[in-house]
């Protein structure tokens, strides 16, 4: 056999076996294809930088990926660096309610950094950026401290996030980042599905705002300010009128069970408590005004918690022990431990442990109260933060709920 033949021969069976695993893959393919489209149309993988763009073009759109999360952290450093904000709110979600138009004459220079710190070591890093000045300083800094990141716990870490904090370069969306969002798309293929009529403006389904990622799509998602619109939970609210527990498990079924941040502990970790102090003292030192805000839980999981021996020297310490340490450092401190407080109830709150904005006007107002006299905090009015909450149409868990 000549070698023409063997290689047409061998040219054939190969273009066999293409076509053959070409069809074996069609249906993958298909699928897959699906998926990116349903992506790329809800502009759920848009990079950092372009999201800035869309809020300096328009400062009502929401950014809410249901995938690439990890884009959040470096859209904040970036918007701080950037707006160079005079008031800033610093911690985990439970501080995410603080919102821009709360602090009046300051609304356009107030900026929402909840989400970054979710422990001490976190604190920690974060504060060493404004201290080395690779984040601008601002006038007035919140800083929302949680329970469970001083907590004595002879058996297990402290539940900190290991990503990193405030990168200078904008995260890349890999390969691996967009089969693990499709895997996760086609687990819960969630979408509406006007989104793939072609011209159809990609807008929240509730207020109608310029929307970017799935997330965003239902109304949740982060504003221009960094405060995080929860459209799901309020419409929840809307169709009862009744408080619910909406954290997934909910917050007063892992008290009771002694799971995620309610595992049982002998008390304060005061060593814990001490370099969060530290941070504190070196904000201030550094010339910031320093307020520091303890975050309520709702009426039954503060119940809940001030009633179980395993977990009531702990809360008692962090209620009671700590704010009076804060005191004697000279910071003023809402220590606010449920809705009762303000006289509202647990309405005001999404869940046993996050709350509502207008819950958090009170908490403003409180901080602003002990604020001294000549401070950036003192020159917010607590006259617009009443008005906020007479304004037609709230509801004690939100200030301006969707129509519904």
């Amino acid at each position: 056999m000549s070698r023409s033949s063997i290689s047409t021969s061998n040219g054939a069976a190969l273009a066999h076996v293409v076509r053959r695993g070409l069809l074996f893959l069609a249906p993958v393919l298909l699928i897959g294809g699906f998926g990116e489209l349903v992506l790329w149309r809800a502009r759920e993988g848009w990079p950092p930088a372009r999201v800035l763009v869309e809020w300096a073009k328009d400062p009502r759109t929401i950014y809410g990926p249901r995938f690439f999360t990890t884009n959040i952290v470096w859209i904040k450093g970036a918007m701080i660096r950037e707006h160079r904000p005079q008031v800033i709110t610093l911690g985990s979600s439970r501080v995410t309610q603080f919102r821009a138009p709360m602090f009046g004459p300051l609304e356009g220079s107030f900026y929402n950094a909840g989400h970054l710190v979710t422990g001490t070591s976190e604190l920690e890093k974060v504060a060493a950026l404004f201290l080395s000045g690779e984040l601008p300083r601002p006038k007035a800094m919140i800083v929302g401290l949680d329970p469970w990141w001083m907590k004595i716990a002879p058996h297990r870490d402290q539940p900190e996030s290991t990503s990193e904090h405030l990168p200078e370069a904008s995260p890349t969306i890999s390969a691996a980042a967009h089969l693990e969002a499709l895997r996760l798309f086609f687990s819960e293929p969630q979408f509406p599905p006007t989104l793939l009529w072609p011209g159809t403006a990609v807008r929240d389904a509730a207020y109608g705002h310029n929307a970017i990622g799935l997330g965003a799509l239902a109304g949740n998602g982060y504003r221009r300010d960094g405060s995080v619109l929860q459209t799901s939970m309020v419409q929840d609210y809307l169709r009862t009128r009744q408080y619910a527990d909406r954290e997934t498990p909910p917050v007063i079924e892992r008290i009771r069970a002694h799971t995620h941040q309610f595992w049982v502990t002998e008390g304060l970790d005061w060593a814990q408590a001490e370099r969060i102090v530290a941070v504190l003292r070196a904000l201030r030192a550094a010339g910031m005004e320093v307020y520091v805000f303890l975050p309520p839980f709702s009426t039954e999981a503060e119940t809940a918690l001030t009633g179980d021996p395993a977990l009531a020297r702990w809360y008692a310490e962090y209620r009671t022990d700590l704010p009076q340490w804060l005191a004697t450092e000279g910071f003023a401190c809402a220590n606010v431990r449920s809705p009762a407080d303000f006289g509202m109830t647990d309405e005001a709150m999404m869940d046993g442990f996050h709350p509502g904005d207008v819950l958090m006007t009170h908490v403003l107002e409180a901080l602003i109260r002990q604020a001294p006299p000549v401070s950036v905090l003192a020159s917010i009015p607590v006259a617009g933060l009443q008005q906020l909450r007479q304004a037609p149409g709230v509801v004690p868990i939100a200030l301006n709920p969707p129509r519904f």
